[in-house]
């Protein structure tokens, strides 16, 4: 959709910036600059234009590693308009990127408003953003889980070789530290593999006998607890 009309933004203090964007990470309201600009419309003259809000939709992966992404806003005349947007690597969902400028133009000669984008974090079907660490299920054959093995995967954040020790079952949880979201304030999350162990749903008659002397000649009973 376009863009609304929105808040005022809080202070400069407590935002980080990043090319032409400046993204919201919290702060306090300047009720002295809401007001002042409030009386200052009601009082006639110059006025600051009012700010616009959209939506900033991103892949995992484009949060991730950021960069510039042209946005294309329906305006409030019914026209569109392209934007060139810098995303800073690491953004989270629900955070705000501010294009200062970029609202509505102001009255009398005033400074035009800002468009506010809150970043929308698309759900993946194979990763899970929990804060910023990422979170996905491995599969394994039951060889590599009884063996061990160097798996290689192509994360979100670029190719990884997870190593599965020997004697692993599913549920287990192997951490990869710092592959997970970038923090542009301190230290990137961690990326975490869940194995799965996956057993083929039809055998060929020559691994189904390797099985059965697996089985001949296994003292593995996971059961032990429950009989």
């Amino acid at each position: 959709g376009g863009p609304r009309p929105g808040p005022r933004p809080g202070p400069r203090p407590g935002r980080g910036g990043y090319g032409n964007a400046d993204v919201d990470m919290g702060g306090d309201v300047d009720w002295e600059d809401l007001l002042g600009g409030w009386f200052r419309q009601q009082a006639g003259g110059p006025a600051q234009g009012a700010d616009h809000e959209a939506e900033l939709r991103l892949t995992l992966e484009e949060a991730i590693r950021g960069g510039r992404r042209t946005v294309r806003l329906a305006q409030p005349d019914g026209e569109t308009r392209n934007y060139d947007v810098d995303v800073p690597p690491g953004v989270l969902d629900g955070q705000r990127i501010r294009l200062t400028g970029e609202g509505a133009a102001g009255r009398e000669g005033g400074p035009p408003g800002d468009l506010f984008l809150t970043v929308r974090i698309q759900p993946d079907a194979r990763y899970r953003l929990k804060g910023r660490d990422i979170h996905f299920d491995l599969p394994v054959t039951p060889s590599e889980a009884a063996l061990g093995a160097k798996i290689k995967v192509n994360a979100p954040a670029g190719p990884v070789t997870i190593t599965v020790p020997e004697g692993s079952s599913s549920g287990r949880r192997l951490r990869l530290r710092g592959q997970g979201m970038p923090d542009p304030r301190g230290q990137p999350g961690n990326l975490y593999a869940e194995i799965r162990v996956m057993v083929p749903p039809r055998l060929s008659s020559k691994v189904r006998k390797l099985y059965e002397q697996l089985a001949d000649v296994s003292d593995f009973h996971p059961r032990e607890g429950l009989l």
